[in-house]
């Protein structure tokens, strides 16, 4: 065997035992004592409660929790706790474990990510970091619809790369079903479509692909994007697409306040040091302004 074979396959069997400890730390700190330190309150017992509607009467909700601005989201995220309640038989710890799973998964998608795009030493950096983060850490064991958020958004970035070096039918399905999710989750996530959008005129606009594959990939992303959001569209047909109709005005309006200069500024630092500080918990607000700038 020749010696760069041999290099391969040591190399090989390093990325598969780093990735393996990674996922095997993230697991151990979602789950340590997650009946004792799992936080349940209303918002938790009032999923609890559709869930047993939903599983044990056969009440398929067809629309979400509601925003602060009293518009629903869709009920993906009803539908994604099902196994979950199933396989514990309805325990709230069990559904909170569950909600560790995904957050799991988060880092296994992280890490795949980072390996594709930037390679294994960045792969291994970010993913510890995500891992050992306090506040993810108990985001992930909340039974809470934006807690699956970054889980969704990491997986669209994924598929959006895999599109980008492949891009094949099937690939641009499922990140229309990745981005139908996140819009259910949060409808902020709106902008993920946009930029998607962006970069289907950036690729025809800078002739990176041809008109007919930017209108082919197009159609495949929408269709899994309107499959996977059906229920809610239905639900929204039979009340006049209400919550749509909403949710559309508060956001064009910006929540109607001005919002000056000063306060832009303090609100861009205040987002940076919760950016950086919650996964470096000793970083200061000034240390966070740097690193954006950076």
């Amino acid at each position: 065997m020749r010696k760069a074979d041999t290099d391969g396959i040591i190399a090989k069997k390093t990325w598969d035992v780093w990735k393996l400890g990674i996922v095997i730390l993230a697991a151990l700190l979602r789950t340590y004592r997650i009946e004792a330190l799992t936080e349940f309150l209303g918002d938790q017992g009032r999923t609890m409660l559709i869930m047993r509607d939903f599983i044990e009467l056969g009440v398929v909700p067809l629309a979400g929790p509601t925003t602060l601005s009293g518009h629903h989201v869709g009920p993906m995220f009803y539908y994604l706790l099902a196994p979950g309640y199933v396989i514990f038989d309805g325990s709230p710890v069990g559904v909170s474990l569950w909600m560790a799973i995904f957050g799991v998964v988060a880092v296994w998608v992280l890490y795949e990510t980072a390996k594709n795009m930037f390679g294994l030493f960045p792969a291994r950096a970010v993913s510890l970091l995500w891992v050992v983060s306090p506040h993810l850490i108990a985001s992930d064991r909340v039974i809470w619809e934006p807690n699956m958020v970054p889980l969704f958004v990491l997986l669209s970035v994924y598929l959006l790369y895999r599109a980008h070096t492949m891009w094949f039918r099937g690939v641009w399905v499922a990140l229309g079903g990745a981005l139908g999710v996140l819009v259910q989750l949060h409808y902020p996530n709106m902008f993920f479509v946009a930029l998607l959008g962006l970069y289907l005129v950036g690729s025809l606009l800078l002739r990176l692909r041809k008109f007919r594959e930017v209108v082919a990939a197009g159609s495949w992303w929408l269709a899994g994007f309107i499959a996977v959001l059906l229920p809610f569209l239905w639900y929204e047909y039979t009340v006049g697409f209400g919550d749509l109709r909403g949710i559309a005005t508060v956001m064009a309006s910006g929540g109607g306040a001005f919002v000056g200069k000063r306060v832009m500024a303090e609100l861009w630092l205040e987002y940076a040091f919760r950016v950086f500080g919650r996964a470096l918990p000793f970083m200061s607000r000034i240390t966070a302004a740097i690193l954006v700038c950076l």
